[in-house]
């Protein structure tokens, strides 16, 4: 997307390697911090929020293609909200595992967590080909706005995790 938008290969690994071990570090705080406040359950609604807010960006670069400045916004954004997301899906496996099969548990369901993503990205290209990148961030955002809404509902049912 970014060398599609304008960006050369060099620009992009200068932007990733200077914001973005730091803004993961920083995302993983974040989500930490989060987890410890919201409680898993809100903190994985507020993480899926941050990867929406993060596909908007990648939006908004299109239209500020070539700044240098806006790069490094949407990367740091983009490692911020990973690292929320990631603490956020650990931290909710956690609570929903039974403790005394808490490592094999986590290991099925963090597993199984990727399946999906894996097998979405293979075809990426393809959908990218048929809807062009504004298609395919909003189809992005239309595919997760039903576990955002599960979320919500489960939240609203006050479960104990």
């Amino acid at each position: 997307y970014y060398l599609h938008i304008g960006f050369s290969k060099s620009q992009i690994s200068d932007t990733i390697r200077m914001c973005g071990f730091s803004s993961s570090i920083l995302g993983v705080c974040l989500g930490a911090f989060i987890m410890y406040i919201l409680g898993p359950l809100r903190g994985l609604i507020f993480s899926g929020l941050a990867q929406l807010w993060m596909i908007f960006a990648l939006i908004w670069l299109q239209n500020h293609s070539m700044e240098m400045s806006a790069l490094r916004l949407v990367v740091t954004t983009e490692n911020i909200s990973e690292g929320i997301a990631s603490v956020a899906l650990m931290s909710y496996l956690s609570t929903i595992c039974n403790k005394k099969y808490l490592a094999s548990q986590y290991a099925l369901l963090i597993s199984a967590s990727g399946i999906f993503g894996n097998t979405i990205s293979a075809y990426s290209g393809k959908l990218v080909e048929m809807l062009n990148w504004d298609g395919f961030f909003t189809f992005a955002v239309i595919i997760s706005l039903p576990s955002l809404i599960v979320l919500i509902y489960l939240d609203s049912k006050k479960l104990p995790f």
